[in-house]
């Protein structure tokens, strides 16, 4: 039949690569819709409160929500390699702050860290006031997949 065709199907945004690249993108985008934003030096988006007033503090939130959306990947949809990637990383961070005297308590294996969707990490148990310098040295490990 003709003229009844479904709706095409949308390509898939794609996930940003790393940490700087979906900041990067989630900007452009921002800055597309007009917002005046900028990246500070540790990678966060900044809006200045002088370009967005109290009354655009809404659309500013929803238009930043919908700028991030889809740019970081998506666990669920992960094989198990991209799993086995993400915990090879996860454990290279825990190893490193092991090196450091802060062995990381109760390792998860492999499976327990996808059952519970990557969501360990070796840094949960970490003093405060000696993060800033153990993640200087042993960076959170980051899966952009």
């Amino acid at each position: 039949m003709t003229g009844c065709a479904a709706e095409e199907p949308r390509e898939p945004t794609s996930h940003a690569t790393s940490a700087e690249d979906a900041t990067n993108r989630q900007s452009a985008c921002l800055r597309d819709r007009g917002w005046a934003v900028s990246i500070t030096d540790d990678g966060a988006i900044s809006v200045s409160s002088s370009s967005v007033s109290e009354e655009q503090l809404d659309l500013y939130r929803r238009d930043a929500e919908d700028c991030g959306e889809g740019l970081l990947p998506n666990p669920a949809t992960f094989d198990d390699g991209q799993w086995s990637e993400m915990y090879a990383a996860v454990m290279e961070s825990a190893d490193c702050l092991a090196e450091q005297g802060y062995e990381a308590p109760d390792r998860p294996s492999l499976q327990a860290f996808i059952d519970m969707d990557g969501g360990w990490s070796p840094y949960s148990e970490i003093d405060t006031y000696d993060f800033e310098r153990l993640e200087n040295l042993c960076p959170q490990a980051e899966y952009w997949g």
